[in-house]
Formats: C-alpha cells, structure tokens, sequence
C-alpha cells in the first residue's frame, strides 16, 4: 500500500508510506481517515482471532494506536470508529440474529458495543425476507454514523419491471449515555 502527500501549494508529491499490508496485520479490505497532518489512520476487516486494530501511519511506520474485538467491517470517523457485523453463518441458522456493531474511540474504548435487533428494518414491510438484509459501510454524519441496509422482499414474480423487489434503508445510529439510539431516515422502493 502506497499513500503520497500531495503539498497544495508547492505541487510536490511526498512518499510517507509504501509497504506490504495484509492478513498478518489483520488489514484486509483497508479504510483510511486523515485526522491531522500527523494523524493518519488506516484499519481493516477483523483478523483471523476477531482483533480488529487501527494504525497511525503518518510517521511513515505503522504505529497501532487501538485494539478491539470485534467483527466485519470497519469504518474510521473523526472521533471514533465503527465496527459492524451480520454473520452469514449466524442469517442461516436465524434469520432474525441481530448485527454485532462496535463504536469504538482511538485509545480503544468501548462506546458501543452490542448486539443490534434489525426490527427498525424488519418493520419497514412486511415481506421483507429476513435472511436477505445486507448492508454497506458506514458513513459518517456528525455525532452519529448512517447505516445503508439493502434487502429483498419475500414476492413471486416474473415482472421484475414493474413489481417492487428490493429496498433501501437508511438507518442512522447515534451513541448517547452508553446506548445506541437508531432512526431510520430513509426508504427507496425498487424498482421505483
């Protein structure tokens, strides 16, 4: 992975880190958040033990700066970070298991972190089939972080042109006194 500082006003591109990062650090499908000049973290899906660690790399070397367990994905925000979860293997054994989401601050401490019920999607139509919510990364939004959530409905039909088949749901999560407080703020028919 190389990363390069692009100086604005100069137009001269600096190297600050150029190495081989994989599955021995347990950076695996990489994000990055640029904090400061001297504050760039980069973390990535969960190792093999259920360690997901974020690094600062803006001395050039990787410098672990947080440790957590957890699972999934992981997506880095200004003050915090995300870990979210919904394990196939878990969907089908019960396709009501909530997801495992984790909000983490940059010295490791836990926010957040739990067990999460999809009711606030389940709810949003009847015929949503349960083993079929998938989700995306996590996008920032100030004090909280939005949730994409993609899901089949339960329908027989042929006319895939006219006949809704899928939503979209937007969730938004917020961490208050140690809780996770969610709204859902969005849902987008499909085909519309």
């Amino acid at each position: 992975m190389k990363v390069l500082r692009y100086d604005t006003k100069t137009g001269t591109v600096e190297k600050i880190f150029d190495q081989s990062v994989g599955p021995d650090l347990g950076i695996q499908q990489r994000t990055f958040y640029v904090a400061a000049e001297d504050k760039v973290y980069l973390g990535g899906m969960n190792d093999e033990s259920g360690t997901i660690s974020v690094f600062n790399l803006a001395s050039g070397e990787l410098e672990e700066v947080a440790s957590v367990e957890g699972q999934g994905w992981i997506m880095l925000f200004p003050d915090y970070f995300v870990t979210c979860c919904r394990n196939y293997y878990k969907v089908k054994a019960d396709p009501d298991c909530p997801m495992d989401i984790g909000v983490w601050d940059y010295e490791g401490n836990a926010l957040f972190s739990g067990e999460v019920p999809l009711d606030i999607v389940f709810n949003v139509d009847k015929k949503i089939a349960h083993s079929s919510v998938g989700y995306a990364m996590p996008i920032w939004d100030g004090d909280g972080f939005i949730i994409p959530y993609c899901v089949e409905l339960d329908v027989n039909t042929e006319d895939y042109e006219s006949v809704m088949t899928e939503l979209q749901i937007l969730v938004r999560y917020e961490v208050v006194d140690g809780e996770l407080r969610e709204k859902l703020i969005l849902v987008n028919h499909w085909p519309s």
